[in-house]
């Protein structure tokens, strides 16, 4: 029984004064003095620092698709004539832009079946 009693009072002997059992703890609490408060709480991350995502940020990269990657840009340059309307520059490379434009009389223009909508069509006079 000795040796009983004296387990335990070793044991307390290991407790701190004034320490308490199941002392549920809460992130949102700001009292230091509260034993609900938690210290050294990490804060939102930023660029030089390390911490949690914040709301705006996890927005964010939800908005970011699967696989995309800041390095990869394609651009293909349809046309290489008519009226100049930008350049573009992706990864060091400028492209100019342009919007094509055709060239004939009315007959010709009416004898198109299809007319695409990324042309301006110029009607020549017939003289």
């Amino acid at each position: 029984m000795q040796n009983q009693i004296n387990a335990l009072k070793s044991k307390s002997d290991g407790i701190e004064a004034g320490a308490e059992v199941n002392v549920q703890s809460d992130w949102n609490v700001t009292d230091t003095t509260s034993d609900a408060y938690i210290k050294n709480k990490p804060g939102n991350a930023s660029q030089s620092v390390a911490g949690l995502m914040s709301a705006a940020d996890k927005k964010k990269l939800d908005g970011i698709a699967a696989g995309a990657n800041s390095s990869t840009v394609s651009f293909s340059a349809a046309y290489t004539e008519g009226i100049k309307i930008g350049t573009i520059t992706i990864n060091g490379t400028s492209t100019d832009i342009y919007i094509p434009i055709w060239n004939g009389t009315l007959a010709e223009y009416n004898a198109i079946t299809t007319k695409k909508e990324d042309f301006i069509y110029n009607i020549i006079d017939e003289q």
